[in-house]
């Protein structure tokens, strides 16, 4: 159910305190939930070619994306007490909201949290690849502007909403919240030929080092790049000190697939998460196939490489 069903049918509240198509192994609101395992709530985004006005946005090699924004319990399960949001962020961290982006993080915590998983934080041109796809669109799920597919401003809900709530704003990659929600941190390098759309109204926030990207619950819709009345091309960013916190500024974490599964996959050896596995091949589809069967050719491949691949193969 869109957004706008669920205003007219008086769903909002509902959908909120639920969370829709939050996780693969999330049984109900009321019902057992079983631990995710990180790989599941990962994308496979293949490498491939995004040119977005005269800036290289394209990927050499497969990534894998965080599906949703980085909840606030996710965030706590990684980083404990060691790194919690500031008293003034963190009356909004209520039980209620555990499945809410986490926010008010600056960048080096961000850093931090994603090293932790073995990930890291996207730069700037990553970002754009994955949101736009291959395509360059100038939205995250087609060409076309979609009704109730963020959480932005002129949607009303002035705060954040629980990850992957809005499903129409969802790439084709199968990657939520894309626009809108929180802003997301990013990494230099910055792009030599865009310029960060807050800066189209206010040229001093074009000077700082950093971008988050995407809007947030307080943003504006506009699309994820265009152009200026002077021609210039804008990204939907904001230019930040990395060291600023904002009650709207959340993160999302990559890294290089081969990388990742390589490393992390001896550590599902048992044999139970074997169909685990294999949905989270299912998934990812036949796109991820090349890179499976590369991995599983390797001598003392461990086998649930073999289980994605079974799954990528269905």
């Amino acid at each position: 159910m869109d957004v706008a069903s669920l205003h007219a049918h008086g769903g909002w509240r509902r959908a909120l305190a639920c969370g829709l198509s939050l996780a693969p192994l999330l049984s109900g609101c009321e019902g057992r939930e079983i631990e995710p395992l990180d790989i599941e709530r990962l994308a496979f985004v293949p490498p491939g070619l995004c040119i977005i006005g005269r800036v290289d946005c394209s990927t050499d090699e497969p990534l894998l994306v965080d599906r949703f924004e980085v909840t606030r319990e996710h965030w706590l399960a990684i980083m404990g007490g060691e790194l919690r949001p500031s008293p003034a962020f963190r009356k909004h961290w209520t039980s209620d909201t555990r499945r809410h982006p986490a926010s008010g993080m600056d960048l080096a915590e961000a850093v931090t949290f994603a090293g932790r998983r073995g990930m890291r934080i996207p730069t700037v041109s990553e970002w754009m690849r994955i949101a736009t796809g291959t395509a360059a669109q100038p939205w995250p799920w087609s060409a076309q502007d979609r009704e109730s597919a963020a959480n932005l401003e002129e949607l009303g809900l002035g705060r954040t909403a629980p990850v992957g709530t809005f499903q129409r704003g969802c790439t084709t990659d199968g990657i939520h919240d894309m626009l809108g929600n929180v802003w997301e941190w990013t990494e230099p390098p910055l792009p030599a030929y865009a310029i960060p759309s807050a800066a189209i109204s206010d040229t001093a926030v074009h000077t700082q080092p950093c971008w988050v990207m995407g809007g947030s619950f307080r943003s504006g819709a506009r699309t994820l790049h265009g152009h200026d009345r002077k021609r210039n091309l804008y990204f939907f960013a904001e230019a930040v000190d990395p060291r600023h916190r904002g009650m709207d500024i959340g993160l999302r974490c990559v890294a290089e697939a081969e990388v990742y599964l390589w490393e992390r996959a001896r550590e599902w050896t048992d044999p139970a998460l074997r169909p685990r596995l294999a949905a989270v091949g299912e998934e990812w589809g036949r796109r991820a196939v090349v890179l499976l069967e590369r991995l599983t050719r390797r001598p003392a491949a461990p086998a649930a490489l073999t289980w994605i691949l079974e799954g990528a193969l269905r």
